[in-house]
């Protein structure tokens, strides 16, 4: 299933999107930048209608949030995905296991 897609990507080697692990409280969250081509791919595989930011301000792991610069993929500036499940979950724990942050994700 595709998810919204707008203009198309950017050009190579610029970020365009940014992942945050939404696990801490009190201090930064973990970040780190997508490529074009991670975020494209990524874009992909985002639920439509897209998730509802989270109600609470629960403790610990809860989830994953997009920064796209400029509304890149004619997605808003900020998406709150929770905890995703499928090819999404796997892809973004994938990123997160990759830049060290593993063990912050409860399995």
């Amino acid at each position: 299933m595709a998810g919204p897609v707008g203009s198309g990507p950017a050009a190579p080697g610029r970020t365009v999107m940014e992942i945050e692990l939404d696990v801490f409280s009190g201090i930064p969250n973990p970040r780190w930048p997508l490529s074009p081509e991670e975020a494209e791919r990524l874009v992909a595989l985002l639920p439509t209608p897209l998730p509802s930011p989270p109600r609470s301000g629960a403790l610990g792991y809860r989830g994953f949030v997009l920064h796209t610069a400029d509304r890149e993929f004619g997605l808003p500036a900020t998406v709150h995905l929770g905890r995703p499940t499928g090819a999404l979950a796997t892809q973004l724990i994938a990123q997160a296991t990759q830049h060290g942050y593993a063990h912050l994700i409860p399995t």
